[in-house]
């Protein structure tokens, strides 16, 4: 007794067969082969954002109130210092998870929104640190060289700082932009948000480079 296939279905067969041996001795890999987040996932991901939105507006908060005088200019700073630290570990924590993740993304409104208010805070924040420069430029003529020169070079240091961080929110965001599994749905969205980011990020630069010009200028004023 044998099975009389047309020669189109034996190849078909044959073909199944063949699949499925392949299948059994390569096991598909259930985490390399995940396409799209879970829901829980992407609302992980949703409040990490939301968490680093709050450090950065409590930073941008903190940084409007901040009086510098020639006393205090550098206890202001070691204390700045301290709270930027924190945020920067913390977008750091979210972006080494971001950055490390190869699964899809379900992305949404909320997301997208989040990342935009995102930027707009580290923007805000590298105004306020050229706002501050300003101080020091005021009270430079008031303050001890050696106070002078420390706040300076902390200046320095925090304006690099917040221009890493610029970019890595920006890196971040590409990544998420990339992951996502519904760009042609949100496709307009999309490029507004990248067209933002990307104009935030050269507004923080041109910030960072206007206070490291004010700090610069003043260390070659104290040179001669």
């Amino acid at each position: 007794m044998y099975l009389d296939f047309p020669k189109k279905s034996l190849k078909i067969f044959i073909s199944w067969i063949a699949l499925c041996f392949v299948v059994s001795i390569f096991p598909v890999n259930s985490a390399s082969a995940s396409i799209f987040n879970t829901t829980t996932e992407v609302e992980d991901l949703s409040q990490q954002i939301n968490n680093l939105i709050d450090e950065a507006s409590q930073l941008a908060d903190e940084i409007k109130t901040i009086k510098l005088s020639p006393e205090t200019v550098n206890s202001n700073l070691t204390k700045l210092d301290s709270s930027l630290s924190t945020f920067q570990a913390e977008l750091m924590d979210t972006y080494d998870d971001v950055m490390a993740s190869s699964n899809g993304l379900s992305l949404n409104e909320t997301i997208l929104q989040a990342l935009q208010t995102l930027s707009q805070l580290t923007l805000e924040i590298a105004n306020g640190m050229f706002s501050l420069s300003e101080q020091i430029i005021q009270i430079a003529p008031q303050t001890a060289l050696s106070a002078l020169d420390s706040a300076l070079k902390a200046m320095l240091r925090l304006s690099d700082d917040i221009g890493i961080m610029a970019d890595r929110i920006l890196e971040m965001a590409d990544k998420i932009l990339i992951m996502a599994d519904n760009i042609g749905i949100m496709a307009d969205r999309i490029l507004e948000t990248q067209r933002i980011q990307s104009e935030n990020l050269k507004l923080v630069v041109d910030a960072i480079m206007q206070t490291q010009q004010n700090c610069l200028t003043l260390i070659e004023l104290l040179k001669s």
